[in-house]
């Protein structure tokens, strides 16, 4: 690699300052590359890609350095923004930028203006921002492809903050990072960037009114006021919270291409963002008076872990005993797992759920929902794990702080549908721009020319041994253009416990595969309640939602509630309102297609026409599944939430 120190023979020069300046992007202060003097004190606290700086006090030890590759890292202080790299120059622009915010000298090209007046033509317009920031020709992107012959010029770590100067209106602006097409340039790609708002699902994209398009990565999280440290957000998200964790390739956000017709509009739905219904949030740090400092980062996180695995099972486990937090140092769920044979990397796997005790495999590639990948032999391995964290921050006060998803994992895939073939990315930009069709709204935000005054932003997990397993699953098919938002929850002590809602349908024809949920309530432990369900009405008949396969799994104890099994209850009316209905409950669920009855038994297809499945889960013409009969009466343009619940409550034990 060309940023590697040698082993012997070590030139200040050549092989310290000058390889220190190409891994960052930027001249030395008060030297250059070919003018000296070259001080080893110039180079302390520069760091390593094993994570290591050159000692900031005290002797520099050539025997500490040999043989280590200076980190591709890109400060804030180099960043600049381009009109070339805008995707309507004319009114999306750069700038100089305050001295107080950039720095003293450091103002040219640095502010990102939005002016009044934009055309209706590039309603979503963007600007890529250029990362070393020297000429206006230099590409906006950063390099995360660790694979081809120019794997040294993989970025390590990338931070660029902003300074809001103003803002009108604060909720009519985003930003983020966003991947290259695999079969275009930036250049080319600008063409496909000014008509396509915060949501699309070939970006991770953090909307100003104040919510993201992804969930990110973290999936042991519950509801916490202090998630990590530093905390993300005061206050507890509750039911805001969602429990869909980690990337679909082809369907969540920064999957797929910008190019691509029929690109998703909403990053998979609202069902894959990190709130499930609150779009309003961070009322510290949004405001159209509020002048804050927000910040865009990645960084390479890469290790090794000694594991067991075992023919059949998606869970990895220690060789012995349980890792210690040093096992786990640098290793966050949603990365990559490489040099293995036991589990197939054909289609990639990631990690998610990890514990000092165990880690569970996830299928990249070729799925449409979150799905475990079983190791193929018994064996142990030492195994690498790595991948890119991404963050959105902000800073209006003493410290950093993350907005939003503890952290997310880049995609390394983009898809033009979810499970279809992949694409490598290559290359992410990060962005600032428009998410309104106003054409009157305005912003200005500078590139600050340092990190916010505080604590520096760093980012860790504590992790605990695996919690005793309680389990809701349950499987679900939604074929039909007029269906609206199906929720499911835990209900105990009166309070509704959202445990994940589905928008819209999730199939496009009557015998594909039904999708396979699971539900986690080991935060509810201790408690007895029900599982319930309410589905907010559609406005057509197209709507014959289905429901099979259910089973709940109480620390080892499953119990089959499968729609036939006698262990449902229907509500024969409907509320305006996603409020629990305490009455108007009937154990009867019968074997018909009557409106009347609204929650049926069925099998081999519903009554209407080009809605709902004609399987049940297993394949089966026969089986029987429970649906939601749409047709009038049951259809409203008003809003209505028709219930159903399990029969007999539940206890879930005690963790």
């Amino acid at each position: 690699m060309s940023n590697t120190i040698p082993n012997t023979n070590i030139s200040i020069k050549d092989d310290l300052h000058i390889k220190w300046t190409d891994a960052n992007g930027h001249e030395l202060i008060g030297a250059s590359e070919t003018s000296g003097p070259y001080k080893m004190s110039d180079l302390r606290g520069a760091l390593f890609t094993d994570g290591s700086t050159i000692a900031s006090t005290g002797p520099i030890k050539m025997s500490d350095i040999k043989g280590k590759h200076f980190a591709q890292k890109f400060n804030t202080d180099g960043y600049k923004v381009f009109s070339t790299n805008s995707a309507h120059y004319t009114h999306l622009y750069d700038t100089s930028s305050s001295s107080t915010n950039s720095g003293s000298g450091n103002t040219s090209n640095r502010r990102a203006k939005l002016a009044s007046g934009q055309s209706d033509l590039y309603p979503y317009s963007i600007m890529l921002i250029t990362p070393h920031g020297r000429e206006s020709n230099d590409s906006p992107g950063l390099v995360v492809d660790r694979t081809s012959a120019d794997a040294e010029d993989a970025v390590d770590e990338a931070t660029v903050w902003f300074k809001v100067v103003n803002h009108a209106g604060y909720n009519q602006l985003q930003m983020g990072i966003i991947k290259k097409d695999n079969s275009l340039t930036w250049s080319q790609q600008l063409a496909y960037l000014h008509n396509k708002h915060a949501t699309y699902a070939d970006r991770m994209g953090f909307h100003g009114l104040g919510y993201h398009n992804y969930t990110g990565s973290r999936d042991d999280l519950t509801s916490s006021s202090s998630i990590v440290s530093p905390a993300y957000k005061s206050g507890t998200y509750g039911s805001k919270l969602n429990t869909n964790f980690h990337n679909i390739i082809g369907k969540t956000a920064g999957t797929m291409r910008s190019a691509y017709s029929s690109i998703s509009s909403n990053a998979g739905g609202t069902g894959y963002w990190f709130f499930t219904n609150s779009f309003e949030n961070y009322t510290s740090y949004r405001g159209n008076s509020i002048l804050s400092n927000h910040g865009l980062k990645i960084k390479w996180y890469t290790a090794t872990l000694d594991v067991k695995f075992t023919s059949g099972s998606s869970e990895i486990v220690p060789q012995s005993g349980t890792w210690s937090q040093s096992d786990l140092n640098n290793i966050f769920s949603g990365m990559y797992i490489s040099d293995t044979t036991n589990v197939s990397l054909t289609n990639g796997v990631f990690i998610g759920k990890v514990y000092t005790d165990s880690i569970t495999m996830y299928q990249e590639t070729g799925v449409s929902s979150l799905t475990e990948i079983t190791a193929s032999t018994t064996g142990t391995d030492t195994i690498t794990i790595s991948g890119y964290l991404y963050w959105t921050l902000a800073a209006y006060g003493p410290d950093p702080v993350i907005l939003g998803p503890p952290h997310a994992v880049l995609p390394r895939y983009h898809a033009d549908s979810a499970g279809g073939s992949p694409s490598s990315i290559t290359e992410w930009a990060f962005y600032i721009g428009d998410t309104t069709s106003s054409t009157t709204n305005t912003f200005e935000y500078d590139i600050n020319g340092t990190e916010p005054i505080g604590n520096t932003f760093s980012y860790s997990v504590t992790y605990s041994t695996k919690p005793q397993e309680i389990n809701y699953n349950w499987k679900y098919y939604a074929y039909g253009s007029s269906i609206g938002t199906t929720y499911v929850f835990w209900y105990s002590g009166g309070t509704l416990n959202l445990l994940r809602s589905i928008t819209g349908q999730q199939h496009t024809g009557a015998t594909q595969t039904w999708n396979s949920y699971t539900e986690d309530l080991s935060s509810y432990s201790g408690q007895t309640g029900y599982i319930v369900y309410a589905y907010k009405t559609g406005a057509n008949f197209y709507q014959d939602i289905q429901f099979d396969e259910m089973s709940i799994d109480i620390l080892g104890s499953t119990t089959d509630l499968a729609p036939d099994s006698g262990l449902w209850a229907r509500n024969t009316s409907f509320t305006t309102s996603l409020s629990y209905p305490s009455s108007n409950w009937s154990n009867t669920i019968y074997t018909s297609t009557s409106t009347t009855y609204i929650w049926n038994l069925d099998a081999g297809g519903t009554p209407s026409s080009s809605t709902g499945g004609t399987r049940d889960a297993s394949g089966s013409s026969t089986g029987k599944y429970l649906y939601f009969e749409g047709s009038y009466p049951n259809y409203s343009s008003s809003t209505r939430y028709y219930w159903f619940r399990s029969k007999n409550t539940f206890t879930l034990g005690s963790s």
